[in-house]
C-alpha cells in the first residue's frame, strides 16, 4: 500500500493497499506505479501473507513503507485496519498486483475537485485483454446490468479506488464477509451514505494477475453465501424491506441448487446448498455481532 501527500497547504492523500499475497514481484510493480503518483507521502502494506520475500522486498527496496502483519482470513478487516491507521485525508486502496495509470491520483483530485470530493473515484481496469468497467448489480446480486437501477448504484474497481477518510466515519468494509463481494456491499452502502462511485476519465489501470491464483482468502470462501447475504443485509437492515429479503433468500436459494444441478448434478447441488446456507446463517449471525462492535463496518 502506499499514501500521498500534496504541499502548499493542498489535501494529504493517504494510500493503504488491500493485502498481499506472497508475491514480492508483483507487489514491487505495484509499490513502484504507486510511488509514481503526484503527491506520495506515506506507505502502508497489510500483509496477510505472513511471507519472509515480503519482508525482505520491503527492508531491500522500500525501507520507508510501514508493513503491517494482519490475519490471512480477514481482507475486509485489513481494509478496514489500513484505513484505520491511514493518517491523512485521502485514502487510495490498493491491491498488492495493480498497475496504476501514472495519472489516476492526479485526475482523481481533479474529479474531486469538479464534482466534489463526496466520491468513491476508481477507473477501469485491463485485465488481460479486456478492459472492465464495473456495472450496477442486478436482483441476484451479480454484476450483469449496463447501468445502475433505482436501488443499486455502481460498483468500484477494489484493486484502485480513491475516497476522502471521512468517508470511513460512515461506512467501513463488513468483516462479515472476509473475503468475496465485500468490495460491492462497500459501494454500495458507500453510495447510499452520500458517497458515489464515479470513474476518473482517460485512465486504465492494469491487473497484473488476472487469475487470481494465489490468493489466500479463496480456499474457504463460498461466493454464493456472500451474495446472498449481502442483498439479504441490505434488504432487511438498510431497506427495511423486510418481507423482499425472505422472498429473495429463498429464490437465491433455489437459483443456487438448480445451478449446481445443471452443472455438477443434484448431488453436488444438494451439498453446495446446504452449504450455502450454513456460511450464509454463520455470517449473518457475524454481522450481528460486528453491528455491536463496529457500525461503519456493518452500516
Amino acid at each position: 500500500m502506499n499514501a500521498t501527500r500534496s504541499t502548499s497547504g493542498a489535501a494529504r492523500t493517504v494510500s493503504p493497499g488491500g493485502f498481499t499475497c506472497g508475491r514480492p514481484a508483483v507487489m514491487r510493480r505495484t509499490i513502484d506505479s504507486a510511488h509514481r503518483q503526484t503527491h506520495v507521502d506515506e506507505s502502508i502494506v497489510l500483509d496477510g501473507a505472513h511471507r519472509e520475500a515480503t519482508g525482505d522486498l520491503l527492508l531491500t527496496r522500500f525501507p520507508n513503507v510501514s508493513r503491517v502483519p494482519s490475519p490471512a482470513t480477514a481482507l475486509a478487516a485489513n481494509r478496514n485496519s489500513g484505513i484505520r491507521q491511514a493518517t491523512g485525508e485521502w485514502i487510495l486502496l490498493l491491491d498488492d498486483d495493480t498497475d496504476l495509470d501514472p495519472s489516476f491520483v492526479q485526475r482523481a483530485l481533479v474529479q474531486a475537485t469538479t464534482r466534489g470530493r463526496r466520491h468513491v473515484f476508481h477507473a477501469a481496469m485491463r485485465e488481460g485483454d479486456s478492459i472492465v468497467l464495473p456495472n450496477a448489480i442486478g436482483y441476484l446480486g451479480f454484476l450483469t446490468r449496463a447501468t445502475p437501477v433505482r436501488w443499486y448504484p455502481a460498483a468500484v474497481s477494489i484493486q484502485a479506488c480513491f475516497f476522502a477518510k471521512s468517508l470511513f466515519a460512515l461506512v467501513g468494509f463488513d468483516e462479515a464477509m472476509v473475503f468475496g463481494y465485500e468490495e460491492i456491499d462497500f459501494a454500495c452502502r458507500a453510495a447510499w451514505a452520500g458517497y458515489p462511485a464515479w470513474p476518473v476519465p482517460d485512465c486504465v489501470n492494469v491487473d497484473l494477475a488476472p487469475d487470481r491464483g494465489s490468493t489466500p482468502y479463496k480456499v474457504t470462501t463460498n461466493f454464493d453465501a456472500n451474495r446472498i447475504y449481502m442483498r439479504f443485509k441490505h434488504l432487511w437492515w438498510i431497506h427495511q424491506r423486510r418481507l423482499d429479503a425472505l422472498l429473495f433468500v429463498w429464490v437465491a436459494l433455489l437459483h443456487v441448487g438448480a445451478a449446481q444441478t445443471l452443472h455438477r448434478g443434484p448431488a453436488s447441488a444438494v451439498r453446495h446448498t446446504l452449504r450455502t446456507c450454513t456460511q450464509f446463517s454463520r455470517t449473518v449471525r457475524t454481522y450481528r455481532t460486528h453491528q455491536r462492535r463496529s457500525p461503519t463496518g456493518a452500516r
